[in-house]
């Protein structure tokens, strides 16, 4: 059966929240730090690991601010090592432009990967991410997706996903990637999680406030 809660969850905010409950009724998913046990009595989940959330920073906001970006520059510097080539996903926003200035930083030479859509759009960042290559002496590549190729793409795309995803974006990503390993780059680095996790849209505002009241 459907689960008509989780699927509108999912529409609403183009990704499930729910950890625990699928859009089918019947299907749970095993959480972060859980595992399962299946025998002839059925299936048990046990728990191995726990995020423990309890406050331990003590310093000032400024202090705060200089951990934070020492967290990322570390980040940034491990996952640039690795034995196949490395590119930036590069949009010319802030999170992904401050993941390839940090990658940069690293002496390393680093190469970033912009895409347009075929025509005009409104969401084509291409001038912006050249200009701040140029800026950063990062070597640039432009990738152009076209909106046509998508139907041919659905069919390979929803082979791999554990269940169906809503997020507008998941299909351009798809394609992007496919182009980026065609340029010879297995690994990528981007802004991806950025707005979710410094709340940049108020969109995300929105699920975090959702997620506290649930918690609550």
């Amino acid at each position: 059966q459907i689960n008509a809660h989780a699927l509108a969850e999912c529409i609403r905010y183009n990704y499930p929240i729910d950890l625990k409950n699928t859009w089918i009724e019947q299907i749970k998913r095993i959480q972060a730090g859980e595992y399962a046990i299946v025998d002839l009595n059925g299936m048990e989940i046990r728990r191995y690991w726990k995020r423990d959330l309890t406050p331990r920073f003590s310093g000032t906001v400024e202090d705060a601010k200089a951990e934070t970006l020492r967290l990322m520059r570390e980040s940034v510097d491990i996952c640039l090592r690795s034995d196949v080539p490395v590119a930036v996903l590069l949009s010319g926003g802030v999170d992904s432009s401050a993941v390839a200035a940090l990658a940069k930083e690293t002496g390393r030479e680093v190469h970033v990967i912009t895409a347009g859509y075929k025509g005009e759009h409104d969401c084509d960042e291409r001038i912006v991410a050249k200009r701040f290559a140029g800026t950063k002496g990062l070597i640039y590549h432009e990738l152009e997706l076209d909106a046509d190729d998508f139907r041919e793409l659905f069919a390979e795309y929803s082979r791999y996903i554990d269940e169906p995803v809503s997020d507008v974006s998941s299909m351009a990503q798809w394609a992007l990637y496919k182009k980026a390993k065609a340029l010879g780059f297995t690994v990528l680095l981007g802004g991806l999680g950025g707005d979710e996790l410094f709340y940049g849209y108020p969109t995300f505002n929105k699920i975090a406030e959702s997620l506290y009241l649930r918690h609550e």
